[in-house]
């Protein structure tokens, strides 16, 4: 595809895949919207999956040649003996997780993460894996608290706005 650019002379046309509409992901809107991609002869369409794996399917299937998003589902991917999908750039080199509370915890102590249900409200996997890394040599890992599987967007919400977690 690299080639194929270099020796194209017109206007190509590359479907981007994001996994879901991120913070993280704005250097790709920036300059999607300010036109930097069509300054470089490239007609970006920038199109969102329908679930968890739509990024990876996208580009096995060919519907789109580039995929925002972090290394865990073509690992996944891999892990479940499917294709090998390549890597490149750096959008950011720290991990922008958010850890919040309900009631306000100042100044944070990181025992204070201790015996406390810990839900991951996002589709990617990576935060969850991140935590696990993390927690276990500050004394909080999955043995010291209540780490929850991720359930679906519409169960997240819902038992956290009933304050079932």
């Amino acid at each position: 595809m690299v080639l194929d650019l270099l020796l194209y002379s017109g206007s190509m046309r590359v479907t981007v895949m994001e996994p879901f509409h991120s913070v993280f992901y704005t250097p790709h809107y920036v300059a999607l919207h300010l036109g930097h991609f069509a300054a470089e002869g490239l007609d970006v369409a920038t199109r969102t999956g329908a679930d968890s794996t739509g990024t990876t399917r996208a580009l096995i299937e060919g519907t789109a040649q580039i995929s925002l998003g972090g290394l865990m589902r073509s690992l996944d991917l891999a892990d479940r003996g499917g294709r090998h999908l390549p890597h490149f750039a750096e959008v950011n080199s720290r991990n922008g997780f958010f850890l919040i509370s309900r009631p306000p915890r100042s100044p944070f102590r990181w025992p204070d993460v201790a015996g406390r249900a810990l839900i991951s409200f996002t589709g990617a996997p990576t935060p969850y894996h991140c935590l696990l890394t993390v927690l276990p040599p500050r004394g909080c890992g999955p043995e010291a608290g209540q780490h929850r599987a991720r359930p679906g967007p519409g169960r997240r919400r819902g038992r956290l706005s009933r304050g079932a977690w």
